[in-house]
Parts: C-alpha cells; structure tokens; sequence
C-alpha cells in the first residue's frame, strides 16, 4: 500500500515472528523460513522467503484504537497456493499473492 511503517520491536514465539510497529500494527509470520536481514548503510530490508501464514493487523489510521476499529490481512499457504483474506470493510482488497514470491519483504 501506501504507508510508512516502523518497526518498534520484534520477538519470537516457538514457531511465530512477531514485529511491532510505530502505530500499534502487528506483523505475525507462522513457521518463517528463509529470512535475510540486511542492514546496510543506508536501508535496511527484512526478506521472508516463505511462511505458513502471515498476519497483518492494525487499527483504522486517524481512529481510536478500538476494537471496532482493528482489521486483519492474512495470507496463509493451502498446499501449493497462497490464499489471502481480509476484515477491511471500506474497500475490496485485491489480492495476487504468489507462491514465487516472499512471504514478507519490509525495506
């Protein structure tokens, strides 16, 4: 999309990366494999080549942090294929997920 996220913390639960973000966004990627951490210079990129599940949540910008307001994009792998959803109500996402691409790439 179109937003600037910043990462604010990152954890590891058994099989689950969690990364906070400056606006109360949640990362949360199931059984990651493949991860490259690059920091360079100047940018710093964080590559997930493949996961079982990935799961975006974050409160509606410029509202209260309410739980009518959170919503949830997620992306998770069915066999071969990379099926997606979302809570969004204001808009229909459209969704192309790949299974050749990463699971995650944050630069």
């Amino acid at each position: 999309m179109d937003n600037i996220h910043t990462a604010v913390s990152a954890q590891a639960r058994g099989k689950v990366l969690i990364v906070g973000f400056d606006e109360g966004e949640v990362l949360e990627v199931i059984n990651p494999q493949d991860i490259a951490l690059d920091l360079g210079a100047t940018t710093h990129r964080l590559v997930v080549g493949r996961a079982d599940r990935v799961r975006w949540s974050w409160y509606y910008y410029g509202r209260p942090h309410l739980a009518e307001n959170l919503f949830v994009e997620e992306h998770w792998l069915d066999g071969e294929t990379v099926r997606a959803s979302s809570t969004a109500n204001w808009y229909t996402p459209e969704f192309r997920p790949s299974i050749d691409q990463p699971a995650v790439d944050f630069f």
